[in-house]
């Protein structure tokens, strides 16, 4: 869950940067890339809320499995 929501972060953050450095380009590739980053800020980077409220909970599930349970 971690490595998820901080992965998704990480990508935000590399969109961000595509955003930046397209700023006052024109034309296709560079409409292509503002568009996926607002994709990607609007459908994916929302996702990590929710599992970051789940690791801050500090929820035990995963720590109480036992390796006989298997």
């Amino acid at each position: 869950m971690y490595l998820e929501a901080f992965g998704h972060i990480v990508v935000a953050w590399i969109w961000l940067e595509q955003v930046l450095a397209a700023e006052g380009q024109t034309g296709d590739f560079y409409d292509g890339k503002r568009q996926a980053a607002r994709y990607f800020f609007r459908y994916e980077l929302p996702k990590t809320a929710p599992q970051l409220d789940l690791l801050e909970s500090l929820d035990r599930t995963t720590l109480e499995m036992r390796d006989a349970w298997f």
